[in-house]
């Protein structure tokens, strides 16, 4: 003998009325997509599984690694411009030191003083015009 009852009548006979309405919702839903020409999902198999959990997992890694990365660099960054503002301070400082020298200089090597320490210290005077003899 045979039995002739389909799985639905077996299902509602046997379980409880929640369980057969939940069944015949996920058939209808089954033969739609089959009228629609589209395919039932499909369980993932265990490799398919492991492999995107792993493309996941490697994603992560490489958003952690470059985010270290910018990390690092950014740090780097304000570290060599907190160099760069120190050795302009220097430069600044350096380069009034050098117009303060310049000026100096200038007071020290006018004709006028030289001529007078030349005169002072080392009796020097300049010639008469007599004295001057010209070479050709």
């Amino acid at each position: 003998m045979t039995d002739t009852t389909s799985p639905e009548s077996t299902l509602e006979t046997t379980s409880s009325p929640a369980k057969a309405q939940g069944f015949a919702l996920v058939t209808e839903l089954l033969d739609e997509m089959a009228d629609a020409g589209q395919t039932p999902p499909q369980m993932l198999s265990p490799k398919s599984y492991f492999k995107r959990h792993l493309l996941v997992l490697l994603l992560v890694l490489t958003v952690a690694f470059f985010s270290v990365v910018v990390v690092v660099t950014v740090h780097e960054q304000r570290n060599l411009f907190h160099q760069h503002q120190v050795l302009l301070k220097e430069a600044h400082a350096l380069e009034v030191e050098r117009g303060q020298l310049m000026a100096e200089l200038g007071t020290w090597a006018q004709n006028n003083r030289v001529d007078g320490l030349a005169a002072e210290q080392l009796e020097m005077f300049a010639p008469a015009f007599e004295d001057i003899e010209f070479i050709k």
